[in-house]
């Protein structure tokens, strides 16, 4: 048993001294100007010389080439060779500068990946009779009516069981 325990203290040791890349730290590596190959090769391996061994991609700021563009995937796709020859791990953030889950607004130039809304309308009634509602079709962006649900209200509540 103590012959064990040596060892896992060694075995800890070492790892702290070496640690795994996914124990390490994941700098942003902020992706500006020309993005030329090249450069984008020396930084990695500069990065990787001073012992960073993964890294997020960060598209931020005045860049000559455009975000999302086939070849800014190109570059990443260069990136991600060269990273996996040294043994470094890439991760992309998903914005281009701020903020955030709109990807620079290349999210929200495409119709359907914009926010939508759901807007409820109520009016109630007694007895048998009949309800009209406006629901202002025109100010809606699609101009579409998912559901209309008329029930009786039970307890301060529609009953839809039927």
């Amino acid at each position: 048993m103590a012959k064990l325990m040596s060892t896992d203290a060694e075995a800890l040791r070492a790892a702290f001294q070496n640690p795994p890349a996914e124990y390490g730290s994941i700098p942003w590596w902020l992706w500006t100007g020309d993005l030329a190959y090249e450069e984008l090769e020396w930084q990695l391996r500069d990065m990787r010389d001073k012992g960073v061994r993964q890294v997020f991609i960060f598209a931020y700021g005045a860049q000559q080439v455009d975000y999302l563009s086939e070849e800014w995937f190109d570059r990443v796709g260069f990136v991600i060779e060269q990273a996996k020859a040294l043994g470094m791990r890439v991760w992309i953030y998903d914005e281009w500068d701020w903020p955030s889950a709109i990807a620079g607004g290349k999210v929200t130039q495409r119709k359907e990946f914009r926010q939508r809304t759901l807007l409820e309308f109520a009016e109630r009634g007694h007895g048998p009779g009949s309800i009209t509602l406006d629901l202002k079709l025109g100010e809606l962006k699609d101009g579409r009516v998912a559901r209309i649900l008329a029930a009786p209200v039970r307890e301060g509540k529609p009953d839809v069981s039927g």
